[in-house]
């Protein structure tokens, strides 16, 4: 028995591969309309409010930040099999806040300088110069770079603190909240290395100052939100 052979013509292929591609089409559009996106803008804002509680130093101190630090912004996304979370983190000025208080209140005079000392004495009135610098960004982390700058631009020391905040559930308010936590533990870290290192010790007593250093007391950093 030979086998029937129906003819297909240009008119038929046309036909069934409009239909073949409208049925993806729309199965894709059904995917797609299963898939929850949520946008979340998040500013830490004031992110330490209180007075460090340390002797401060009885130094001039200037604190330079970057162009890049003053603006500061990081996107992340988390997804899952019909979610898509997309944060905006804005972290330039909440960490000026933040360092210029802990600045303010380690040493006895404190200013802002709009450029890094050279090798020629850029800035006479001051004892040294921090420069301070986002190393890294995460969803509710994040790492900062110092510098101590003496005068004429030789490094003196320098400092790398970072902190990573858990939750078991993630939230708008919960990264808020673990961002600020994040934050205030690294500054906190700072200063506590800062009090601790030879190198900035033997640089106190070449300005003179032989005195212990008072112990820094802060709150035990956290590392998980409940």
């Amino acid at each position: 028995m030979t086998a029937s052979h129906v003819p297909i013509d240009g008119t038929y292929a046309r036909r069934r591969a409009c239909a073949l591609a409208s049925a993806i089409l729309i199965g894709l559009t059904l995917v797609g309309c299963g898939t929850t996106y949520n946008d979340y803008e998040i500013d830490p804002g004031t992110v330490y409010d209180g007075d460090p509680l340390v002797e401060p130093l009885p130094f001039a101190i200037g604190v330079y930040y970057g162009p890049e630090f003053h603006v500061q912004e990081a996107n992340i996304k988390r997804s899952g099999p019909s979610w898509v979370d997309r944060y905006h983190l804005r972290l330039g000025p909440s960490s000026i806040a933040l360092f210029d208080r802990v600045l303010e209140a380690q040493f006895a005079d404190f200013h802002h300088v709009e450029l890094l000392p050279q090798h020629t004495a850029r800035e006479p009135e001051l004892d040294a110069v921090i420069e301070v610098a986002f190393q890294s960004v995460g969803l509710m982390s994040v790492g900062y770079d110092l510098a101590l700058y003496a005068p004429t631009g030789k490094v003196i020391a320098r400092f790398e603190v970072n902190s990573r905040i858990y939750a078991e559930h993630l939230d708008e308010e919960t990264v808020t909240r673990g961002l600020r936590v994040a934050m205030r533990n690294a500054a906190a870290r700072f200063l506590v290395e800062f009090h601790s290192r030879l190198d900035v010790r033997i640089w106190l007593a070449d300005l003179g100052f032989t005195e212990p250093l008072a112990q820094v007391s802060l709150p035990r950093p956290h590392s998980q939100l409940m």
